[in-house]
This record gives C-alpha cells, structure tokens and sequence, in this order.
C-alpha cells in the first residue's frame, strides 16, 4: 500500500505495506548502505511483474548491485513466497521489496524527492548510458515492466524519460530479470565518480 503526506512542494512524506506493517519509504531508500562502488542512490520499480523467480532474482541483483529497495504494486505482483525467497537466496531477508498501491503516484513522489525516474522500453530512442551520462549524479529510478506488455502506458508517462538497454545486434529482447541487473549496473556511477576512476 502507499499513503502520501504533501505538506510542501519538496516535503512528501511517503509510506509503503512492507513484510506485513507499515514502513516509510524515505528512510527504506535513504537508510540503505550503498555498495558495489554505487556513487548514487538507486531504486527499483516494477510494473506488474507477477512472476516469483524474476522477482527474486531482481531482487538478488539489487542486493548485490548495492540498490536501495525493490518496489513492486500492491496487486498484480509477485507475493512473497517461498519461490520468490529461494530465488532471491536471501535477499529477501536484506534488500526492501516494497509494495505500493499505485505505481504513478509512487513515481510521483520519488520524482519529488530528486529521483530521475527512467522506464525501459526496448523501442525507446535513447540509451540507458547516455540519459545517466546528461543527468550528473541525481539518485535514479529503473522501471521495468513485465515481459510482453511491457510498462502500461500510465507508467509511460509519468516517468521521466523512456530509455533502452543498448544491444550488439537485432535480437534485442531479454528477462526482466536480466535487464534489471543490466541497468543496475550501467547505473551505478554517475559521470563524475567514471572521470575519478579514469583519472587512476
């Protein structure tokens, strides 16, 4: 579930249905150690992704790519069950699956907390890379939609921009699970922590 207290332009207070009680979502994001080198805040969104095993393989990947929480629908999602848990091989236990009632105000109110909320869609224009590469080193929001149908067209809009993982050939298609570990990855670090690397 979410509940969202507005009381100003920046000041949204955010609360989500977590492991059976209520948490707030700014101090599941916020409160999570970074890792993996991450110079940046990072969250995943998932738009009616039902099946367990990419759940719990995405939530595997977030875990160990240092994300701040995996945020899922109330409905039309992937319960925790024993399933999702062995796939995810006790990321479970560790990293935050949160689960919302509605996907676009969640968007909403991650967008009013600084994220740059961008939904993978294989017929966008644009890459994955070069939209974190012109963005500096805001926190970012992946979105992933379920396979074949892909994000609604509501999540479509409300995001901020519609990006692509870049692949060598025509054969472009991939799990759900495979392009969460991607964009976690190529999200990682921001332009500024790439040229401290290089500069090494």
């Amino acid at each position: 579930w979410l509940a969202i207290k507005s009381v100003g332009e920046k000041d949204v207070s955010l609360w989500c249905w977590h492991q059976h009680g209520w948490r707030h979502i700014n101090h599941e994001i916020t409160g999570k150690k970074q890792e993996f080198g991450a110079a940046r805040p990072r969250v995943i969104l998932l738009d009616r992704v039902t099946d367990p095993h990419n759940v719990g393989a995405i939530l595997r990947s977030a875990e160990v790519l240092g994300a701040s929480a995996v945020i899922g629908t109330r409905h039309h999602s992937a319960p925790e069950t024993g399933a999702l848990a062995k796939t995810a091989s006790g990321a479970l236990e560790r990293q935050p699956y949160l689960r919302v009632r509605n996907l676009a105000e969640a968007i909403r109110s991650l967008q009013a907390m600084g994220y740059l909320v961008l939904g993978l869609d294989g017929e966008a224009s644009e890459t994955l890379e070069a939209a974190i590469a012109r963005d500096g080193d805001r926190p970012v929001a992946l979105v992933l939609g379920a396979e074949g149908p892909g994000l609604r067209e509501k999540t479509k809009e409300t995001a901020d921009k519609l990006v692509r993982i870049d692949a060598a050939g025509a054969f472009g298609s991939l799990n759900v699970s495979n392009a969460a570990a991607i964009a976690l990855y190529a999200s990682r670090t921001g332009p500024k922590a790439e040229k401290r690397s290089d500069d090494t």
